[in-house]
Order: C-alpha cells, then sequence, then structure tokens
C-alpha cells in the first residue's frame, strides 16, 4: 500500500449536488485543536476565563477562522466512512462504509439531518476528493 501523497483537511460540508454529471460538495475548513494548543487557541479566541484554568472539554477546541467555502469534485469511486450512521439503531458508534447515494440523502433531504452538522475529514488528490470520514464528535 503506498502513502497518501494528496492533501487532509477537515470542515464542515455545506453542500453535497451533481452537476453536468460530475458529483461534488462545498466545504468550510475548520480547525480541529487539542491539549495546549486548544487551550492556546480558546484564549486568544476569549473562550477562557482572564485568569485561571482554561479548560478544553472533551479535550477538543474547533475553530474557524476563514469561512471560505472551497467546492471539490467527488470520484465517482469515493470511499465515505461514518461513525454515527447507525447509531440511532443500535446506540454505538461502529463505523459504516456508506454509497454515494446515501451520504447524498443526508444533504438533500431531512434523513438523518444532525450528520449536517458534524465535521468531516476529506481526503483530496488532484483536486478531487478521493475519501471522507466523518469525524466523531463526544
Amino acid at each position: 500500500m503506498q502513502p497518501f501523497s494528496g492533501e487532509k483537511q477537515i470542515g464542515y460540508i455545506k453542500k453535497v449536488y451533481t452537476k453536468g454529471g460530475k458529483n461534488y460538495l462545498d466545504i468550510d475548513y475548520i480547525q480541529w485543536l487539542t491539549g495546549a494548543e486548544a487551550q492556546k487557541a480558546m484564549r486568544e479566541d476569549g473562550e477562557c476565563p482572564k485568569t485561571g484554568e482554561c479548560i478544553v472539554m472533551d479535550d477538543y477546541y474547533i475553530r474557524n477562522v476563514n469561512p471560505q467555502i472551497r467546492t471539490f469534485e467527488i470520484l465517482p469511486n469515493i470511499e465515505i466512512m461514518m461513525q454515527t450512521y447507525t447509531m440511532e439503531k443500535t446506540g454505538q458508534i461502529q463505523p459504516k462504509k456508506i454509497s454515494f447515494s446515501q451520504f447524498s440523502q443526508i444533504w438533500n433531504t431531512n434523513t438523518k439531518s444532525s450528520l449536517k452538522n458534524v465535521p468531516y475529514i476529506v481526503e483530496i488528490s488532484s483536486n478531487q476528493i478521493i475519501k471522507i470520514n466523518e469525524q466523531y464528535v463526544p
């Protein structure tokens, strides 16, 4: 297996759609910070008391300092992994591979609409999305 040579980003997917026979998504990149980086960012963003301890809940902090929306084509053979797709039925976090059609329904229907509000990690190669992975948020 060759190492991944593209780019990985994390963000909120704003739109998933088909245009001209190709699939696309619009994404707003974020920063997912933990540990000392999260504390530093929270202080800079005014999210901590002026004095005293800065508590990072669940050991992560999401920062979005650039609201730019980026558009990428999604490859037809995309791999999409979800962490909470079956949580309503099972009550458990279970990685599950889903089809582009199932993924598209999240944004184009009211099916599993809570999944619109979580971050996703996308892998990009040659300006195309080759993999999507839901980032579990505790």
